[in-house]
């Protein structure tokens, strides 16, 4: 990936907190703007697979709007799995998805760290 605005501000969710893995930017379609992994990890999935769950975390998220009127817009949403947790931020027309490691409990300073960033 080339050396530009998510890899600066990438390195500011990096440094929050080594569990940490991976960073997209997505459109609500689960179209990849933007995306970077901590140095040295790898995707669990094929790459095959990842359209498939960037679409899927779009849905999660659009699922949700038809109850913004009365409880108000989703700031997140979280997957917590086996092998990995996956955070999806609400950032108006983009979605950022944060994987980390399991038993990361940082969720609300991540999603402050990622809007002060100016990611999404």
């Amino acid at each position: 990936m080339h050396e530009g605005a998510l890899d600066v501000k990438a390195r500011q969710i990096f440094n929050f907190d080594e569990r940490i893995r991976f960073i997209a930017v997505l459109t609500t379609e689960g179209d990849v703007l933007d995306e970077i992994f901590r140095p040295g990890v790898i995707s669990l999935e094929p790459e095959s697979d990842t359209k498939m769950i960037y679409t899927k975390a779009g849905i999660a998220l659009g699922m949700t709007s038809p109850m913004d009127k009365y409880h108000g817009r989703v700031k997140s949403v979280v997957m917590n799995r086996e092998k990995v947790m996956v955070i999806c931020f609400n950032r108006g027309p983009k979605i950022v998805l944060v994987s980390v490691e399991p038993g990361f409990e940082k969720v609300t300073e991540l999603g402050h760290l990622v809007e002060k960033a100016g990611i999404g």
